[in-house]
């Protein structure tokens, strides 16, 4: 994106009408800068709609969190939430690759991670209403 490009979608993103912050909100050529001003909006539709975008950081999400508790449940379910939120959500909200980065912050061995896996695809299949921290418990237990 060209620098005149990049300064008119932080403008549109900064004082743009609501569909306009909406659509910005869901470009994928964003830089960062844009992603938070966008998780810094007022409007919570904007943020929550922010929170689709893959380009949304780890770090993004942490801070996110922090400041604004209202968005830790959705924060936990987005692709790239750190651990210590992913932790809070239901484990079947989880995709594969999540569930392998939260196996891998926790330093799970083999047999954990078989665990936490077998956990995990269980709960998915049953709609069991169990925290990620809940299966990992599990699984620490069983591996």
């Amino acid at each position: 994106m060209s620098n005149d490009a990049e300064r008119n979608v932080i403008d549109l993103a900064r004082h743009g009408t609501y569909i306009e912050r909406l659509q910005v909100s869901g470009l994928q050529a964003i830089d960062a800068e844009v992603l938070e001003v966008l998780l810094a909006d007022p409007d919570p539709r904007i943020v929550r709609a922010t929170l689709q975008n893959t380009r949304v950081t780890t770090e993004m999400l942490r801070h996110l969190a922090r400041t604004r508790p209202e968005f830790t449940e959705p924060a936990a379910r987005h692709v790239n939430a750190p651990p210590e939120l992913m932790g809070i959500d239901i484990i079947w909200h989880l995709g594969a690759e999540s569930v392998d980065r939260f196996s891998r912050h926790k330093a799970a061995t083999e047999a954990q991670r078989a665990a936490f896996i077998r956990e995990y695809r269980q709960a998915g299949e049953r709609h069991l209403h169990r925290s990620v921290a809940d299966v990992w418990s599990i699984a620490e237990r069983e591996g």
